[in-house]
């Protein structure tokens, strides 16, 4: 291609003199400290002899910079004649001629790229000139200034000048400017390294010749649907939203439910279900833009804090940023601490003062009996919990001056601008410490308890059990991430005795001794040849065995009928909710090897139970063939299914007025030990359509069965003995 042509290309859409034109050809002809371009500006670019370039004396003003940016950069080289601005120029431009020149199939060339540099450049050398004469440089004068310091003053390779450039980017002490700065330099040159055409992101994309699998477990095997190489991208897609393609997908139901090897119409669910699970994994995008990135977030809490410290009168809205996101609590409420007396916050939260240590006191909406006789018999103690916080920002509060809203917000205002964090607002600081909590411990509960959202707005808090100092660990653990300063200044508590929970679960000591009891009462109606009595203990015992064992709810008819279970397989179906709107609703619940073992030992007795006693073997026919529920009692010259109310009347002696004390007491030994996901799938806490055992779970059913294991731990732990030595 002619170097008349190239340069007609290159000033196509701002081409007004024919000086510009004169002006790049004679910037050709000197010699370059980067010796390719010479060679390769010969091999893309043909010089015709006749071709004749006159230097112009002086260029025109152009009228518009981002009308005309290669003018703008010519007029800029041409009224500063430094001889770096000069040497740069000539390099910049033989560059440019030899990218205008590549073959390119595209419609595109790398005109946006020259653009770019240019730009780049033209602010570089109004920089390195006003500094030449002694004017004041503002802020991005001085980062294009630094721009000449990392530019070769002697002969380099080209090879060399973009290796150093990209050692340069690579550099953690760069800020974002200079980093982009680098980089659109260094893609400049590259390119013409490489002599290759521009990329484009909308260009078609490679095909995929091999299937992959959707899942990490690699139960899904998708075969992907090629895009057509000439189709146009944007066409492609469109036409792929309205009319979706046939695509295969090969899917092993064993995988995915073990239940599937055993049914033909379990595996059409495990397929049907699967479909749901497809689309979901389609659409899994790996960011969220709710919330800044956790590296932000950690220069947020050191800058605040540095800021801060430097000087605490003038820069104390930077206190209360600091106390909103530490403790959750809006900005507006630690606003009227200043001129409030009172250590009130809201209805639920308030400061104390213990030991020369701040605490923010929450009160949580648990249960508590307050004339409960037996209180040394819980395992926890308080329905409070004590947030650390950090005395010298809490003594800050006082001081003054007095900080008002619009101070704050012109803080947050500046940590945007010189942070680089755009979603951030006096709303969203108060939430990020749960972001932050969840992100670091994968625990939704414990990062609701640490902020203070209390059982109204969290299920799952009304059956938490955690020691104080745990809870304060976490606390600690997730600062320290953020701040190490910070995090020094945070003292836990000593006693470890102290628990933060439910008031309904019980201690371990007092666990064993009710099953013991239950057990006892099984042993002695036989002992007395009661078998009426001793079948309906059983049933009592067994009730209480299986709502520990599975941490279902209590309601009328636990467990439900015998095919509910599923031995081999080791899984029980519980329908528990109070209200149910579908037969469907209810979950799955992994059971452990010692509730099965004791659910069989128990329908052999129901097998001996009738022998013994024809005159009922109609009753446990029924219970057999799951017509009737599996547990019942024979009370008043009829048969009842149990209840929580007809238990009570069984266990009154215990003094247990709450039938589903058995609930708090698995949620507070699995606590800590499990996977908090599995736990909650297990509780029925999980968010609505998220459920593990439900229609569009994401988990395969292989991995909830691990929590039958730590359930099955819970017998040696209570010292719980099974039946099998006594029915």
């Amino acid at each position: 291609m002619k170097i008349e042509n190239i340069i007609e290309r290159m000033l196509d859409h701002e081409f007004f003199d024919q000086d510009y034109q004169n002006a790049i050809a004679q910037h050709l002809k000197p010699t370059v400290l980067i010796p390719e371009l010479k060679p390769l500006l010969k091999t893309t670019v043909s010089f015709d002899a006749d071709s004749k370039f006159e230097l112009p004396t002086k260029l025109p003003l152009p009228p518009s910079v981002s009308k005309h940016p290669i003018c703008a950069y010519l007029y800029s080289v041409d009224q500063h004649e430094y001889p770096v601005i000069q040497r740069w120029a000539v390099h910049n431009l033989h560059a440019a001629c030899i990218l205008k020149a590549i073959p390119n199939p595209t419609e595109k060339d790398h005109q946006t790229t020259i653009i770019r540099v240019f730009n780049r450049f033209r602010l570089a050398n109004e920089a390195y000139a006003a500094s030449q004469q002694g004017k004041q440089l503002n802020r991005y004068q001085q980062e294009y200034l630094w721009l000449w310091e990392q530019l070769p003053s002697h002969e380099i390779t080209l090879a060399d000048f973009v290796k150093s450039l990209r050692e340069l980017e690579n550099d953690s002490k760069l800020n974002r400017f200079q980093y982009l700065l680098l980089l659109d330099i260094r893609r400049f040159y590259d390119y013409v390294l490489a002599l290759k055409p521009k990329k484009h992101y909308s260009a078609p994309p490679k095909h995929i010749d091999e299937p992959i699998y959707l899942d990490e477990h690699n139960a899904i095997l998708h075969c992907p649907y090629d895009m057509p190489q000439k189709q146009h991208p944007a066409l492609f897609y469109e036409e792929l939203q309205d009319e979706q393609p046939n695509q295969q997908y090969s899917l092993n139901t064993a995988q995915v439910s073990p239940l599937a090897s055993q049914s033909s119409y379990l595996q059409h669910q495990v397929s049907k279900l699967t479909q749901q699970h497809i689309i979901r994994q389609q659409h899994n995008f790996s960011c969220s833009k709710h919330y800044p990135d956790f590296n932000s977030l950690s220069l947020l809490v050191k800058h605040c804090h540095q800021v801060y410290l430097n000087h605490p009168e003038k820069n104390k809205a930077y206190l209360f940023i600091l106390l909103s996101f530490l403790s959750g609590v809006p900005i507006e409420q630690w606003l009227e601490l200043q001129t409030n007396q009172r250590r009130v916050l809201n209805n639920r939260q308030k400061l104390i003062l213990e030991n020369d240590q701040y605490f923010l006191r929450s009160k949580f909406t648990l249960f508590e009996n307050t004339d409960f006789k037996f209180k040394e018999q819980l395992l926890n103690q308080v329905t409070y919990f004590d947030l650390p916080l950090i005395k010298e920002l809490v003594d800050g509060l006082k001081k003054s001056p007095v900080v008002s809203q619009e101070q704050v917000n012109q803080a947050l205002k500046k940590c945007r601008h010189e942070l680089f964090i755009p979603s951030l607002s006096t709303k969203k600081i108060s939430v990020l410490l749960h972001h932050c909590i969840y992100r670091h411990t994968k625990n939704e509960q414990l990062a609701d308890i640490l902020t203070g959202i209390d059982a109204n707005r969290s299920v799952s808090i009304s059956y938490c059990s955690y020691p104080i100092y745990r809870l304060q660990q976490s606390y600690q653990s997730t600062i320290q991430q953020l701040s190490n300063a910070l995090a020094k200044e945070i003292h836990v508590v000593d006693d470890e005795q102290l628990r933060f929970g439910s008031g309904k679960a019980p201690k371990a000591p007092t666990v064993t001794a009710i099953f013991a009891y239950l057990q006892h009462q099984i042993i002695q109606a036989r002992h007395r040849n009661q078998m009426l009595e001793m079948f309906n203990h059983y049933n009592i015992w067994l009730w209480h065995i299986l709502l520990l064992f599975t941490a279902a709810r209590p309601v009328i008819g636990f467990p439900g009928f015998l095919r509910n279970f599923d031995l081999k397989q080791k899984w029980l179906w519980v329908s528990d909710k109070e209200i149910h709107t579908r037969n469907e609703d209810g979950r799955l619940i992994p059971l452990c090897d010692f509730a099965v073992q004791e659910v069989r030992q128990f329908i052999g007795y129901l097998g001996e139970f009738q022998q013994l006693h024809p005159e009922h073997q109609s009753h446990i026919q029924e219970i057999l063939s799951s017509k009737k529920p599996l547990l019942s009692v024979y009370q008043h010259g009829e048969w009842q299914a149990l209840s929580p109310h007809l238990i009570s009347s069984f266990t009154r002696v215990m003094e247990i007025n709450h039938a589903n004390w058995l609930r708090h007491t698995a949620r507070a030994y699995l606590t800590e030990k499990a996977d908090e996901n599995l736990i909650l799938a297990t509780f029925g806490h999980e968010q609505n359509q998220q459920e593990i055992g439900q229609k569009f779970s994401s988990l395969s059913l292989q991995q909830y069965r691990a929590l039958a294991d730590y359930l099955n731990e819970m017998q040696n732990f209570y010292s719980i003995d099974g039946m099998y030595e006594h029915a």
